[in-house]
C-alpha cells in the first residue's frame, strides 16, 4: 500500500501537471477547481496501480509500459502541445518509420532512459522485497481498489468527463476510440442514390461544417454588434436565419446534417451513406479538411472522402490548447490546387471548431473585438458581459475565416454552404454551453456565398435561394440542398427541402411569385 501511494504521488507530480498547464485560472475558485480534478484523477491512479499491485507479474509488464507512455505524452504536452488523441494514433500509424523517428529527439532519449531504469528498479522491489500478495491480504486490496473505482465513476460527476481524457486513462479512452471510429468506417452501408446524375461540369462546392454558432449573434441577421463585418460586405451573401437544429450536441447533429436523416427517420444517420458518397458517385473529387475530433458517429463519413486531413491533430477540449480554424487555411490551398489541376468536379468540408468553449481558445488577439474577456475555467464563474464578449470575438475570428475562405474560391465557379452543428447557451436562465436542446442551442447559424459564375450559370437556383431565405427549415435541408446546389438529380432528393429549388417556396410566396 505504501509503494502504490508514493507511486501515485511521483505521477501526480511528474506526469498530471502537463494536462492543466493550458487551462485558464482567474482566482481562488479557478484554482480550487483544477486541484480537485489533479485530487480525483489522482483517487484514479491509485485505484488502477492498486490493482496491478495485486500480480507480480502484471505489475512487472504494465507499470513500466504505463510509466515510459505518460512519460512520452508528457515530454510532447510541454514540448509540441499536443496530447494523445485518436487523431494522433492514426498519424502514428499511417506516417513512415522515418518521420516517427524524426520526431525524437535526445532529450526525449534521456527522459526515457530515466523511466526506464527507475520503473526496472520499482518492478525489482515489488517483486523481491514485497513478495506476492496471498490470502485474505490480496482480496483486501482487490475489494478495496474495486470499491474506490466504482465509487468514483458513479459519484463523481467529472470523473467519466474530465479523468478519462488525463493520463492515464486517456491511453484506453482514445484508443477505443479510434478503434470505435475504424470499425464503423468499415462497416458496410448500402448504396444510395444509385440513379444520380450531375448536370455541372468544373464545380467546386464548399461546405463549412460549423460549432456551436447560434443564429442570432450574427451581425448578418441583425444582431446589434459588430461581429460579421466582412460577411456583410459581400453582396452574394444568403443568410437563412430561420433553421432549427433536430439535435444540440456535435456526435448526433453532424450524422443527422449529412446524412437523409429526417424526424421521422433518425436511424437513416447511421445505417446510410452520407453527402459525400453521392458525390464521389457523381464524379467529384471529395476532401475532409478536418480541425475537429474525430467523432465515432460520424468516423465512417470521413472514410468515405478521396482526402482526410486533420489540422489539430494532438489538442484536446478538455486541455484548453489555442485551437484555431486558420490552421485549415494551407490544407485548402493545397486542395484546391491538386483539384484545379486535376480538372474535375470538387467538394471539400471544412469541419471547423468555430465557437466551442472554452471560446478564448478559438480566437487571435487581432479578433479580440469586445472586452473584457471570459478568464475563468468554470464557465459560471464568469460575468455574462464577458462570457458574451468571449463567445462574439469567435464569431469575429470566424468571419475573417469565412472571408480568407472566400477570398481563395471567388474566382471559380463556385459554392459554398455554412451550418453549425447546432446553438449555444450563453447564460439564459442559468444555463450554459449546448446540450440540454434549449431554444438558443436548436437555432444554428446558416449562410450560403456563390461567386459571380456561379451565378451565371445557374440564375434560378440563385432567385429559388433568396425567395427561400425566410422560410423555417430542419437542419435536413443540407442534405438536399448540398446535392441541389452541386448540380445533382435523383429520386431521393426532395425539392421541399432544397434551398435551391423553386419547389421549397411556401405556397404564399409562390402566389407572390406569380402576381410579380
Amino acid at each position: 500500500m505504501l509503494l502504490v501511494t508514493v507511486l501515485t504521488l511521483l505521477y501526480g507530480v511528474l506526469f498530471l501537471p502537463s494536462e492543466f498547464t493550458s487551462m485558464p485560472s482567474a482566482g481562488l475558485q479557478d484554482f480550487l477547481m483544477i486541484a480537485y480534478f489533479w485530487v480525483i484523477t489522482e483517487l484514479g491512479i491509485f485505484g488502477l496501480l492498486l490493482l496491478l499491485s495485486l500480480s507480480r507479474k502484471l505489475f512487472a509488464v504494465a507499470f513500466p509500459l504505463l510509466t515510459i507512455l505518460c512519460g512520452v505524452m508528457t515530454y510532447y504536452r510541454y514540448v509540441a502541445h499536443v496530447s494523445l488523441t485518436p487523431m494522433m494514433i492514426e498519424l502514428l500509424l499511417v506516417n513512415d518509420m522515418r518521420t516517427n523517428i524524426d520526431a525524437i529527439s535526445p532529450v526525449l532519449i534521456v527522459v526515457l532512459l530515466a523511466i526506464i531504469l527507475s520503473t526496472v528498479g520499482v518492478v525489482w522491489y515489488r517483486y523481491r522485497r514485497l513478495g506476492a500478495l496471498r490470502g485474505i491480504r490480496k482480496w483486501v486490496v482487490f475489494t478495496l481498489s474495486g470499491i474506490l473505482m466504482v465509487w468514483l465513476s458513479n459519484n463523481v460527476l467529472p470523473y467519466n468527463v474530465e479523468v478519462k481524457l488525463r493520463m492515464p486513462f486517456s491511453f484506453y479512452y482514445n484508443l477505443s476510440e479510434y478503434l470505435e471510429s475504424e470499425r464503423q468506417i468499415m462497416t458496410e452501408r448500402p448504396q444510395l442514390a444509385e440513379d444520380a446524375e450531375c448536370m455541372s461540369d468544373s464545380l467546386l462546392v464548399v461546405y463549412i461544417q460549423g460549432e456551436s454558432l447560434r443564429s442570432d449573434h450574427l451581425q448578418l441577421n441583425g444582431y446589434h454588434r459588430n461581429t460579421t463585418p466582412l460577411l456583410c460586405n459581400e453582396p452574394n451573401v444568403v443568410s437563412l436565419s430561420n433553421v432549427h437544429s433536430h439535435y444540440s450536441y456535435t456526435h448526433l447533429s453532424v450524422p443527422y446534417q449529412l446524412t437523409r436523416a429526417d424526424s421521422i427517420h433518425p436511424e437513416r444517420a447511421r445505417t446510410e451513406q452520407s453527402l459525400i458518397s453521392v458525390l464521389k458517385r457523381v464524379g467529384y473529387r471529395t476532401s475532409w479538411l478536418s480541425n475537429q475530433d474525430k467523432g465515432t458517429t460520424f468516423s465512417y463519413m470521413i472514410g468515405e472522402c478521396d482526402t482526410v486531413v486533420y489540422a489539430n491533430r494532438g489538442g484536446a477540449i478538455a486541455l484548453f490548447d489555442a485551437w484555431l480554424d486558420g490552421d485549415l487555411l494551407p490544407l485548402l490551398d493545397e486542395e484546391l490546387q491538386q483539384g484545379n489541376a486535376a480538372g474535375q468536379r470538387q467538394f471539400i468540408l471544412l469541419h471547423t471548431i468555430g465557437s466551442h468553449w472554452f471560446y478564448n481558445s478559438h480566437f487571435n488577439a487581432a479578433s479580440q473585438s469586445f472586452q473584457p474577456l471570459a478568464e475563468h475555467r468554470v464557465v459560471f464563474n464568469n460575468s455574462n458581459e464577458s462570457l458574451v464578449n468571449s463567445y462574439d470575438n469567435t464569431i469575429v475570428y470566424s468571419d475573417w475565416f469565412w472571408h480568407e475562405v472566400i477570398d481563395r474560391i471567388r474566382h471559380r465557379k463556385a459554392l459554398l454552404i455554412y451550418l453549425s452543428d447546432h446553438g449555444e447557451s450563453l447564460g439564459e436562465d442559468g444555463h450554459y454551453w449546448h446540450g440540454a436542446d434549449l431554444p438558443q442551442e436548436m437555432r444554428p447559424a446558416c449562410f450560403v456565398w456563390y461567386s459571380n459564375r456561379y451565378a451565371e450559370a445557374y440564375p434560378e437556383k440563385i432567385a429559388a435561394l433568396k425567395a427561400n431565405s425566410t422560410n423555417n427549415y430542419g437542419d435536413e435541408l443540407l442534405f438536399h440542398s448540398l446535392l441541389g446546389g452541386a448540380g445533382i438529380r435523383s429520386s431521393v432528393l426532395l425539392d421541399s427541402l432544397d434551398i435551391f429549388s423553386n419547389h421549397s417556396l411556401t405556397a404564399a410566396q409562390q402566389a407572390v411569385n406569380e402576381q410579380r
